[in-house]
């Protein structure tokens, strides 16, 4: 074990928030601020966005930790779920009985649970719901879920966690029920490289190790260059190159460390990677597949996808059986509300000398210009995220100049 051989209290490096969590930023410390009061809500909706392991269940889990007792999180993770199962898995987290498929049963059920800890043990509840997408089917039960707040008895706070695309998805029509109650929105950045070193000491240091000793200077850089910055991979490359350097008898973790455990993993440097225009890159993300028979039906030919989506919402449910077709309909159609139509050569906006653009023009031309292509073949630890799902200005905090200048 390598705190042994570092003589560390425990293991620093760990994916739970624990009391010593460290919060990286000022937004990041008012996020926290934020969600401790949604938790104390009545019917409060919240939304935190942000790429797979940059934190956002760690922001909801650390506010719950400091408002203790006053309230209770159910966790619902919604995103490989039958969105049917919504109602009867937060009776189950909340200690109560399923409704065994009956919805009308599981919602009733759910009211007396909720009501038990707010009446009987003065607890306000929130249902933390974890999602990839917001298709069709899960609005309507996050709707109704939302709905139910509107009971006397029926408080609920409800906290949507997934990627940035879930932002925009919400200005469907159909959704204004559940954007009229969003109190907070929030979107979660990877560490910047100070950050990202700053984070490394002070976990270190709060498992009573010397970050001196146990990281020789320079190491925490390269490991951003393998991570860009998310703190679930800091601490995955972290506790595998501390238990690496433990098994070899060196004295602290070292670049070589790191490299070679890199190396083992199958992760390659972001700077590495192939420079690649935003626009590319993030509309293969986005494109949807050829449209099927099964798709959710438009009003009219050229209706947009946001506006069939407010129909589906507005029609009454079909039977609980879906067809894997019917899924695939509904995922394109939320692929097709974020493709952005290709411009008119005559509508397309005159070239401008770079010393005459804006600061927005500068970032946006920054953005597709240094931007590392997404490769869907790419095993590295950041290869399967999308750009949209990282920051807007991911690119710049990689090969910026202020990366440029921490790096040599």
């Amino acid at each position: 074990m390598y705190t042994e051989h570092f003589k560390l209290s425990d293991t620093p490096f760990s994916n739970s928030p624990g009391d010593g969590f460290f919060t990286p930023n000022e937004n990041f410390e008012t996020a926290v601020t934020r969600m401790e009061q949604v938790l104390m809500s009545r019917d409060a909706v919240a939304l935190i966005s942000g790429g797979p392991g940059v934190g956002k269940t760690t922001i909801v889990s650390t506010a719950a930790n400091r408002v203790g007792d006053k309230a209770v999180v159910a966790y619902i993770d919604m995103r490989l779920t039958n969105p049917d199962l919504l109602y009867d898995l937060l009776l189950l987290k909340l200690g109560g009985e399923s409704g065994a498929g009956d919805q009308a049963t599981s919602l009733h059920r759910l009211k007396m649970a909720i009501a038990r800890h707010n009446e009987e043990q003065g607890r306000k509840v929130t249902a933390v719901i974890d999602v990839s997408s917001l298709t069709i089917e899960r609005a309507k039960r996050i709707m109704q879920l939302i709905h139910m707040t509107g009971d006397p008895d029926g408080q609920l706070n409800v906290v949507l966690l997934g990627p940035h695309v879930l932002h925009k998805l919400l200005d469907a029509p159909g959704l204004i029920h559940i954007r009229q109650r969003v109190t907070y929105r929030y979107r979660v950045r990877p560490l910047t490289v100070a950050e990202t070193e700053t984070y490394i000491n002070a976990q270190i240091e709060h498992a009573g190790g010397q970050p001196g000793s146990v990281m020789m200077h320079g190491t925490s850089i390269l490991v951003f260059k393998y991570v860009g910055g998310v703190p679930r991979l800091i601490n995955t490359l972290m506790d595998a190159a501390l238990s690496y350097a433990a098994e070899q008898g060196e004295e602290s973790v070292t670049p070589d460390t790191v490299n070679e455990v890199a190396q083992l993993l199958g992760w390659r440097r972001l700077s590495d990677r192939k420079s690649a225009p935003a626009k590319k890159s993030t509309a293969a993300a986005a494109k949807p597949a050829p449209q099927k028979a099964t798709a959710p039906a438009q009003s009219k030919e050229d209706s947009s996808p946001l506006e069939a989506m407010s129909l589906s919402l507005s029609e009454p449910d079909s039977s609980s059986s879906k067809t894997s077709s019917d899924d695939e309909g509904t995922a394109m159609l939320m692929a097709a509300a974020l493709d952005t139509p290709p411009e008119s050569g005559d509508d397309k906006p005159e070239s401008k000398p770079n010393n005459e653009l804006s600061l927005a023009e500068k970032d946006k031309k920054l953005d597709e210009s240094s931007v590392p292509e997404m490769d869907a073949d790419d095993t590295s630890a950041t290869g399967m995220l999308r750009l949209e799902d990282l920051d807007a200005r991911f690119a710049e905090t990689i090969f910026g100049d202020d990366f440029k200048k921490a790096t040599g």
